[in-house]
């Protein structure tokens, strides 16, 4: 390859010129056309005064972005509990846990509570018209 060097080649020219003593004149020129010199109410721009509106824009996001998760957060933590006639439907009717697998998953102090609260005295009268009215009393003596 042909080694290239700049200074031995020839220019190209632009086609662009400078009229002749064009800087001289372009002072005079100009000069007249300027306003009047107001030195003594130049205009100070602050550079900080135009970052106020961003910094307060930057200041709200953060805020927003801090205050979602925990607004998000605590409206999920605390879902209104279960009724418990909602609870006994899913375990009869979804679960395949069957009576004794309830019974072998209780504790004693779980067991003393169902005893106490079985144990609440019933009303003659509540407890004759449960065996008048109720069909399934094979069911009561089985269990």
């Amino acid at each position: 390859m042909k080694e290239f060097k700049l200074n031995q080649v020839s220019k190209i020219k632009t086609g662009f010129s400078v009229p002749e003593n064009y800087f001289e004149d372009f002072a005079a020129k100009i000069t007249p056309k300027l306003p009047p010199n107001k030195s003594s109410k130049t205009r100070v721009v602050s550079f900080y005064a135009n970052k106020k509106h961003v910094f307060a824009f930057v200041a709200a996001v953060v805020v927003l972005a801090l205050l979602i998760p925990l607004v998000l957060q605590s409206t999920t933590d605390n879902p209104a509990p279960p009724e418990s006639i909602t609870l006994e439907n899913y375990i009869y009717y979804q679960s395949s846990l069957t009576q004794y697998d309830l019974i072998h998953g209780l504790d004693l102090q779980d067991l003393q509570q169902l005893t106490t609260s079985i144990a609440l005295p019933l009303e003659t009268q509540t407890l004759e018209e449960t065996l008048l009215y109720n069909d399934n009393l094979e069911n009561y003596l089985l269990e």
